[in-house]
């Protein structure tokens, strides 16, 4: 028993520690980890503190879309509309098909009262998914609630 304590402790010092993990212990490097961190703080509507790992993200990695495209939308949920409006635009120059990016920023825009520009939104959206998806599906929904 008394061998047990020192070989677990040398076990211990000779693993390689990683501290970019998720709760399963899947090492991610740093900044897909802040933006599933920052998804899961966006789920609990904690935007503020999702909003410090994706500046940090998008900081590391300036050609994630997924990142931009959350930092749009935690902006926006805060209220920062330029800020929002900015990683929405940022997003699609890096991948213009992004589907979550086109819904998001498409909401903006009926925020904004740029109903058309939604639509237009809608309109890549069809064409993307002309069976349907979520996202298609959610801006429908926003815009049909202005009717």
């Amino acid at each position: 028993m008394r061998f047990l304590l020192p070989l677990l402790l040398l076990t211990l010092l000779n693993s390689p520690v990683n501290a970019d993990s998720d709760d399963s212990g899947n090492s991610y490097n740093s900044d897909n980890w802040r933006v599933a961190k920052a998804a899961k703080l966006i789920k609990k509507e904690r935007y503020a503190k999702a909003l410090k790992q994706l500046r940090k993200a998008v900081k590391k990695d300036s050609k994630n879309a997924d990142a931009w495209n959350l930092l749009g939308f935690a902006s926006r949920k805060t209220g920062d509309l330029e800020t929002s409006a900015d990683a929405y635009s940022k997003a699609l120059s890096l991948e213009p098909e992004h589907k979550g990016a086109l819904e998001y920023q498409g909401e903006l825009f009926i925020t904004q009262g740029a109903i058309d520009k939604a639509k237009a939104n809608l309109a890549t959206l069809t064409t993307l998914c002309p069976s349907g998806c979520d996202e298609r599906s959610k801006l429908e929904q926003a815009l049909a609630k202005l009717q």
